[in-house]
């Protein structure tokens, strides 16, 4: 089980973290994300500029993660941020109506119908910020998002790759980049892109799966096991991060003692998935045996 997806919120840096699903694998290795529970690769959105906060001299505010966004977004970004519909819609016309093309918040209202499983609008509003304004690696980024939300993977891996051209260190387009390759077992080539995303300040839980299955793709065991360690001491509730560093533990490290308590909190967490649950079976019973061995 893999997570996949990244995607990039130019102004207003919300944090969401949207499921893509794709089809059940025989045995879950890399986690989905997001709120779908099916086997694939997970999305991921990124900060930029972010938040609403108190105006300053220089006409910027200071946003929620602490970053500096011009003065003319801020109640925009209160709107995205607070969830609030008609508001976005009034501030987002406020500032078109002097600029129709002004790419903050073209991006903004895609994303914002993205979140709301409009990807046909949220496709035209990207496509409308890459024909009008410069290229930008976030909006590339997350037009790939939209195509691959409609299945045409390759199409999205090519945007994912132009937003890398424009900005190699983008964290968002590497990890999406970096999780098609891992979907597709290329551990060489998904480990980089995995650890640029993750070097870059992005070690949630989607990210931070991924690049431990990439550094255990390459044998890179120790590793893998502290980027889980270090994941699961900020959130011990997702089944997939648990089972896979269960799997790691037990099959690749010989701890089975300290695995098997991870298995147990996996069939506590996942009651319903029948690949997780049997794939957690699979290795409490070598656990089990493991520790019983002379």
């Amino acid at each position: 089980m893999m997570k996949y997806l990244r995607f990039s919120f130019v102004p207003v840096g919300l944090g969401l973290f949207i499921g893509c699903s794709s089809g059940p694998k025989t045995e879950p290795t890399v986690a989905p994300g997001g709120s779908t529970r099916s086997s694939g690769v997970v999305p991921t959105p990124s900060g930029g500029d972010s938040g609403s906060g108190s105006a300053t001299a220089s006409g910027t505010v200071v946003g929620g993660d602490g970053r500096m966004i011009d003065a003319k977004y801020a109640n925009l970004s209160q709107a995205l941020r607070t969830n609030q519909a008609q508001k976005v819609q009034e501030e987002a016309a406020r500032v078109l109506v002097s600029n129709p093309d002004d790419p903050v918040v073209l991006n903004a209202l895609a994303m914002w119908n993205f979140r709301q499983k409009k990807v046909g609008a949220a496709k035209l509003l990207l496509l409308r910020a890459i024909e009008k304004g410069e290229p930008r690696a976030s909006i590339l980024n997350n037009y790939g998002l939209t195509l691959l939300a409609e299945g045409d993977e390759l199409a999205a891996v090519e945007q994912f790759k132009k937003a890398l051209r424009l900005d190699e260190s983008h964290a968002e387009a590497n990890a999406n980049l970096g999780a098609h390759y891992a979907k597709g077992g290329d551990w060489k080539k998904a480990l980089p892109r995995l650890e640029a995303a993750w070097n870059a300040g992005r070690q949630d839980v989607t990210i931070a799966n991924n690049y431990a299955l990439a550094l255990k793709g390459e044998g890179e065991f120790e590793k893998a096991r502290k980027v889980f360690e270090e994941t699961i001491k900020r959130n011990n509730k997702d089944p997939i991060l648990l089972l896979n560093y269960a799997a790691l533990l037990i099959d690749n490290l010989n701890r089975p003692k300290e695995g098997l308590p991870l298995v147990y909190r996996v069939k506590f967490l996942e009651t319903e998935r029948k690949d997780v649950l049997t794939r957690a079976n699979q290795l409490e019973r070598k656990a089990a045996s493991s520790s019983s061995a002379p």
